[in-house]
């Protein structure tokens, strides 16, 4: 049987990668390979730029070593091959080009204090091709896949992983796909979680007490909040009159069920007391001395406000609790003497 061209070259039509080892296979079919040979030519003006010279092998794979081709360029693959009565045929000239591989850096993390982080990364490509899509990646301490984004397909590359746990470790992946279709990716990238959340046993267990009682108990997390740098008075509370502002971010989420246990010492007349700023809204609480209440006022995204009232309370230091569990809101207020 007569010898025929190869056929079906692997790197046809496909952007390669010219810093990597690249490996080229083909078929034949006919009479069987007992030589081959690989050219590459510039597309440009047909020049040889590269040659595997005859290579006495039935193989019908080769590995183009890494840096023998420049990348940004489109070339040109032809593959001779011989047979045992030293009779040549010649494959079509197939084009492919080449273009460096994406260079994903994830952008410094260190340890997060809170159950949720938006996670971020640069893309950059050394000739300037653009990025057509990424995926980020969430994996465990143990490296197994646990959450990962949707395609996305803009600049700046970013994602929000929430349900973080504290004092566990785990590792973030951004694979960045070039317009050319060659993947870049950070790697795995460590990361560690502590937010203060000590549990006190409360674990909603029922159980029979003295004279015919029930005590119940359940988990609770505590978030403390921060200050911008004030100084305490007394060691205990912080003049917020100033403008001086507290916040309660890590571990905090305003969209779950919570408890919000607030001292307060001579609040200002329908001045807000405390914002607490959610996805789907915001809450606000209030004194009123006309009627000496404290006013909860909890605005949803499309701004319908619903209100909320403790029971008239007369004094200058008070404890507020703002309790939400489920879509019910909860205020109440006490005097402390």
């Amino acid at each position: 049987m007569p010898i025929q061209k190869p056929y079906d070259i692997s790197i046809r039509g496909q952007t390669i990668d010219a810093n990597e080892p690249n490996e080229v296979n083909w078929k034949v079919s006919g009479d069987i390979q007992t030589a081959y040979k690989i050219d590459i030519l510039s597309n440009t003006d047909n020049s040889l730029v590269w040659t595997t010279n005859q290579i006495t092998s039935y193989s019908l794979k080769h590995t183009i070593p890494a840096g023998t081709l420049t990348n940004g360029n489109e070339y040109k693959i032809q593959i001779t091959i011989w047979n045992a009565n030293n009779e040549t045929a010649t494959s079509d000239t197939e084009m492919f080009q080449t273009s460096s591989r994406p260079i994903v850096t994830v952008d410094s993390i260190g340890t997060v204090n809170s159950f949720s982080y938006n996670f971020s990364a640069t893309y950059s490509q050394a000739e300037g091709v653009a990025l057509r899509n990424y995926v980020v990646y969430l994996y465990d301490d143990h490296q197994n896949l646990i959450d990962k984004s949707d395609i996305k397909t803009t600049l700046p590359m970013e994602h929000l992983f929430s349900g973080l746990q504290t004092e566990k470790t785990y590792y973030i992946e951004f694979q960045a796909t070039s317009a050319k279709g060659l993947v870049g990716t950070s790697g795995l990238v460590q990361f560690y979680v502590f937010y203060y959340r000590p549990k006190m046993n409360v674990n909603l267990q029922a159980q029979n007490v003295d004279n015919a009682g029930i005590q119940l108990s359940w988990y609770v997390t505590q978030i403390i909040g921060q200050t911008d740098g004030s100084q305490f008075i007394d060691n205990e509370k912080i003049d917020t009159t100033d403008g001086t502002k507290v916040w309660f971010d890590d571990g905090f989420d305003i969209s779950q069920d919570y408890s919000l246990k607030l001292w307060i010492k001579n609040p200002k007349n329908k001045e807000d007391l405390i914002i607490l700023n959610g996805e789907n809204g915001q809450v606000k609480l209030q004194y009123h001395w006309l009627d000496e209440k404290f006013h909860l006022y909890k605005i949803d995204s499309n701004g319908i406000v619903t209100s909320y009232e403790t029971a008239a309370v007369t004094g200058s230091n008070f404890v507020v609790l703002i309790q939400q569990i489920g879509k019910d809101m909860n205020v109440m207020a006490e005097v402390i003497t």
